[in-house]
């Protein structure tokens, strides 16, 4: 899998493998905007944007889910109930 991706991108499997930090241009290339970039830098606190809106996307993913499985559990309650009640009144 690695090769067939690394020939996709046109990098052979002999070549040195670069990291993509390594990859940017400028004086702080490699590191973290929130410990290495100069007060002014636009990129400084990028990160923490990341983590709290991937937050808010997989809070949103979790409420939807459990939307789903609430209807889904009220609807196999409901037909449990039924077939409970219809064995008593058969029974009788």
């Amino acid at each position: 899998m690695r090769y067939w991706v690394q020939s996709v991108a046109g990098i052979s499997p002999q070549s040195r493998h670069i990291h993509p930090l390594e990859m940017q241009a400028g004086e702080y290339a490699g590191r973290d905007c929130g410990q290495g970039c100069p007060p002014g830098d636009p990129r400084r606190g990028e990160a923490m944007q990341t983590i709290q809106s991937g937050y808010r996307g997989l809070s949103l993913l979790l409420k939807i889910n459990f939307d789903r499985l609430f209807v889904v559990g009220t609807i196999i309650v409901g037909l449990l109930a039924g077939a409970f009640l219809g064995t008593a009144i058969a029974g009788l």
